[in-house]
Order: C-alpha cells, then sequence, then structure tokens
C-alpha cells in the first residue's frame, strides 16, 4: 500500500499514541520479566552469531530494559547512543553502568568526557539493537518520531547487522506506515524469542 508523505506522517502519530498507550498499560512485573526473556533472547543470539560488539540503548519510560545484557554479555563491547541537538547520535563504549548518567528528560547516555567514540568493527559481528514501539513482518518499525536511527543507519552499511526490540503483543502489525526515509531492520525479538524479518 502506498500512502502520501502526509498520510503517512498522520498515521505514524496515531499508531504512535496507541501504541504507547497499550505499552504503559502492562504492568511493571511483565515488563520487567518480558525485559529478562528479551535480554536472555539476545544473550543467545550474540553467542550463536559470535557478535563482539553490541550496540544498546537504555530504557526510556515503559521500554524494554537492556541494561543487564551488559554484565551477561562480559566478552562484548558495549556502545550507547549520545543524542545529539541537531538529531544525530554518536555510539560510545561504556566499560559498565556506572558510565552512563541521566540526561535532561531521563534517559541516561554516556559520559563523553571521558570516554571513546566506538568505532564499527566488522560489520558481521556487530549487532545493532533499535527501539521499537512495534515492528511488522517487513522489518518497518515504529519509534517515536525522532529520527535518529534512521538517520543514523543510513550511513552505515547496509549489511549491518540490525535488530527491532518490542515487546510481543507488538510485533507483526499487518502494516505499518513507511516513510521514504525509514530504515528497516532484519530482526525482531520479543519476549517470545527473535524472528528474521522480510526485508
Amino acid at each position: 500500500m502506498t500512502l502520501a508523505n502526509d498520510e503517512v506522517i498522520s498515521l505514524k502519530k496515531k499508531l504512535r499514541k496507541d501504541y504507547i498507550s497499550q505499552r504503559n498499560a502492562l504492568t511493571p512485573q511483565m515488563r520487567k520479566q518480558w525485559s529478562q526473556l528479551i535480554c536472555e533472547n539476545i544473550r543467545k543470539f550474540v553467542t550463536e552469531k559470535n557478535i563482539k560488539q553490541l550496540l544498546l540503548f537504555a530504557p526510556f519510560r515503559s521500554e524494554p530494559d537492556l541494561l543487564p545484557l551488559v554484565s551477561l554479555l562480559t566478552g562484548v563491547s558495549h556502545g550507547f547512543p549520545l543524542m545529539g541537538a541537531d538529531r544525530t547520535m554518536t555510539f560510545y563504549s561504556i566499560n559498565d553502568l556506572s558510565d552512563l548518567v541521566p540526561n535532561s528528560i531521563g534517559i541516561p547516555e554516556p559520559r563523553p568526557d571521558h570516554l571513546q567514540t566506538m568505532a564499527m568493527i566488522d560489520t558481521n559481528s556487530t549487532l545493532v539493537l533499535v527501539p521499537a514501539l512495534a515492528v511488522d513482518k517487513h522489518g518497518s518499525r515504529l519509534g517515536y518520531g525522532g529520527g535518529y536511527y534512521d538517520r543514523w543507519l543510513t550511513e552505515q552499511p547496509d549489511h549491518l547487522m540490525t535488530m527491532g526490540v518490542t515487546f510481543s503483543p507488538f510485533l507483526f502489525e499487518p502494516f505499518l506506515p513507511k516513510g521514504e526515509l525509514d530504515r528497516t531492520v532484519q530482526w525482531s525479538v520479543t519476549n517470545d524469542g527473535i524472528i528474521p524479518l522480510s526485508v
């Protein structure tokens, strides 16, 4: 289905509001339990695929909590994004969670004053975990609308491994609107498991 740009923006806005409301309605206990399952699924994937560099994100509001992966995957380099005022994004390597500090809206971010930016290594051994309100079977994802990951991914190799992270109720929405600048993800991970997508 082809939609005009203004139709895409309008539909995304409505879906974003709906999915945020639904995700916020999940109990804290459920989100915690499902987050643990997501982390375990990612841990297995990273081990099986021999991933050496993991780019992940700290949870915002009711997002899945991936922070336990830092201690679960000790033989892997971990990178977290720092958002720029111009809506750019730079990943920094961290040693442990003490290298993250809350930003102005409470999202833990790297402390760039004493950390190194993360240089991209072999794309076959790097995995990017991408936050998503919802993911469909074609790899389209719905984010918060800032476009940070889409801009960053545009500058990366096409074969870089990307995985949308969401809870199981928000996987395989039959149709997610996709704009010209939106980048797809190759895999999805939920509390139910990891699925390759038809990108």
